[in-house]
């Protein structure tokens, strides 16, 4: 490719093969977007409820357990890996670009501001930060996470809320069903005993 031309590739699983992508490609840029692991808790269960029963607990908690495992490793042992915080292209977006960019040795261009694909508009799950004026709320996890959510997060991610320089929850949460909706009993026995061994 001509050297004015930058290919992005962005996939969830690509901090799995950081190492992998620097072997290949040694003048790769790497960038990890994090988000508030409360938010992040509550979106990746969502994600698993859509058969409708409550995940298991050991898969949900675990997988983000690795996640950010993989994330403190990478910013360890890979030179010029940068982590970025969501909130902050929402809140801040030229502010973040712009440090970024500088962090990264590019050149400046406006059109980092703006989420595209082949230099259009992407109407994707980024737009959301570029529609930041619009109103998307970077709260509105804690209207759907329960008592015993919160309590989790805290116990089995909470080095990495800190770490990652977010507030500890500000909110309880909603008090959690004796027997989770859709789960049935099995389910739910096995997520109870996967806390109380936990």
């Amino acid at each position: 490719l001509p050297g004015s031309i930058r290919v992005v590739e962005k996939s969830v699983v690509n901090h799995a093969f950081a190492r992998e992508f620097i072997e290949a490609w040694p003048n790769a840029k790497l960038v990890h977007v994090v988000r508030n692991p409360y938010a992040h808790f509550v979106s990746f269960r969502r994600y698993k409820q859509r058969s409708g029963a409550y995940p298991l607990l050991s898969k949900l908690i675990g997988t983000l357990q690795v996640h950010f495992e993989m994330l403190e490793r990478n910013l360890e042992s890979i030179p010029g890996y940068e982590m970025v915080r969501y909130e902050d292209l929402v809140l801040r977006r030229e502010a973040t670009m712009r440090s970024l960019i500088q962090e990264l040795d590019l050149a400046w261009d406006d059109a980092l501001l703006v989420p595209t694909k082949t230099g259009v508009a992407w109407k994707g799950n980024s737009s959301r930060v570029a529609d930041a004026e619009a109103g998307v709320d970077l709260n509105a996890w804690q209207q759907d996470i329960t008592d015993r959510e919160v309590a989790l997060v805290e116990k089995h991610l909470g080095p990495w809320v800190d770490r990652m320089g977010y507030d500890r929850s500000p909110v309880k949460g909603t008090r959690a069903a004796a027997l989770d909706q859709c789960s049935g009993l099995v389910r739910t026995l096995r997520n109870r005993l996967w806390e109380m061994s936990h």
